[in-house]
């Protein structure tokens, strides 16, 4: 498929001198960004967990057993 991207002259201009340089073209160059784009994208994303509210006779500090834990968070 064809299409048109916009790209900064100074990001062009650094990467018709690494393509120049490595005997390479721009169109490949552009083909492995957008292929290591697209890899990093589909990996699963770490989600930050928001902590149920835990009463403790001791603030700061929650001792919790692994049964506990899998009974308050939900894990795939």
């Amino acid at each position: 498929m064809r299409t048109t991207v916009d790209i900064p002259d100074a990001e062009y201009e650094q990467a018709k001198i690494v393509a120049a340089r490595n005997g390479t073209s721009i169109k490949e160059i552009v083909r492995h960004g957008l292929k290591l784009a697209l890899a990093e994208m589909s990996k699963p994303r770490r989600r930050k967990l928001q902590r149920p509210p835990l009463k403790s006779k001791n603030p700061g500090s929650v001792h919790l057993t692994n049964e506990m834990i899998y009974d308050l968070i939900e894990f795939p």
